[in-house]
């Protein structure tokens, strides 16, 4: 995987509750990654830092993934917003995308899928960028 310019930076919540340690090894060896646990500590780092893609466990303890990532959405609109769900399926993936997220991750972590969506994701981000550049 080859990063453009720079290593991207990921914004992660997984809730008190949840494990992504698979996820988060492979994310840690490939982007500059910030975990967070508690939605407070989420909307800080939001405030403070600016994040390439966030990255919203499905199972938050603290309150529904689709509601963290729409309020996500709404304070950086042009972030991609990956949702990661250890029992991901069909009907997941459709909720996911409902939702406004660009795309799920689901177990087994894979590296070469877990890179191949968020490379996908910033690409296709930086399409949408390029176009209303234009306009």
């Amino acid at each position: 995987m080859t990063w453009i310019a720079k290593q991207p930076k990921i914004l992660l919540f997984n809730g008190p509750d949840t494990d992504s340690n698979g996820l988060r090894d492979i994310l840690a060896r490939h982007t500059e990654l910030t975990s967070v646990r508690s939605a407070d500590e989420l909307f800080r780092k939001l405030v403070r830092d600016e994040f390439d893609a966030f990255l919203c466990d499905w199972n938050v303890s603290e309150g529904k993934w689709r509601e963290v990532c729409q309020q996500v959405m709404s304070k950086v609109p042009e972030m991609p917003v990956i949702a990661v769900c250890r029992t991901a399926g069909e009907q997941e993936w459709v909720e996911a995308l409902k939702a406004g997220c660009f795309d799920i991750l689901g177990a087994p972590y894979e590296e070469s899928s877990v890179l191949s969506i968020l490379e996908h994701a910033f690409a296709s981000h930086e399409g949408v960028l390029s176009h209303r550049r234009v306009a």
